[in-house]
């Protein structure tokens, strides 16, 4: 009988991590933060990728690796090369409006990721809204994945106001 109940349980266990393992679920983290510049300036800010490391949160900061700047068919990118001369991960503006730019973020054995910026005037201010939409499963959801990356996107925001604010003021 106690044999059992441990089989059982163990069967349990193993459903339960398995289940949280391929379950999907969608993620869409955004933030927002009111900056005190108008909206062409911060277009040209986080249009220009040589600034990107400066002020995203989840750039490669390892002393070991290089950035090298390219422009493939009129679109400015990044690669992130490790001590290997491996290429870990690539940034590229894939658009660049006055109510909008997007940024791919290409890692590695994972699948590219779009960050996107919607710029809305507000007086002499721009309200700069981050967001991103990706799949993953079940466990990051328990782990609050999406609210991690909003406490990430937050600080990459001020990162930002304070990069356009020392900039060009």
């Amino acid at each position: 009988m106690v044999k059992k109940i441990l089989g059982y349980g163990i069967l349990v266990i193993i459903l339960f991590f398995l289940a949280i393992t391929f379950i999907p679920s969608s993620f869409s983290p955004s933030v927002s933060m009111q900056m005190k510049s108008d909206r062409y300036t911060i277009q040209r800010v986080l249009s220009d990728i040589h600034q990107f490391r400066l002020w995203d949160p989840k750039a490669i900061s390892d002393p070991t690796v290089t950035y090298s700047y390219s422009i493939k068919k009129n679109t400015p990118f990044i690669e992130v090369t490790d001590s290997l001369d491996i290429i870990i991960a690539t940034y590229k503006i894939e658009k660049s409006t006055l109510d909008e730019v997007h940024i791919s973020v290409n890692l590695n054995n994972l699948e590219p990721l779009l960050y996107k910026f919607k710029l809305t005037s507000e007086g002499q201010s721009t309200l700069v809204t981050w967001n991103m939409k990706f799949d993953g499963n079940l466990m990051m959801l328990l782990f609050g994945v999406e609210g991690k990356l909003e406490e990430t996107f937050l600080g990459g925001l001020e990162k930002l106001n304070a990069l356009v604010n020392k900039k060009y003021f």
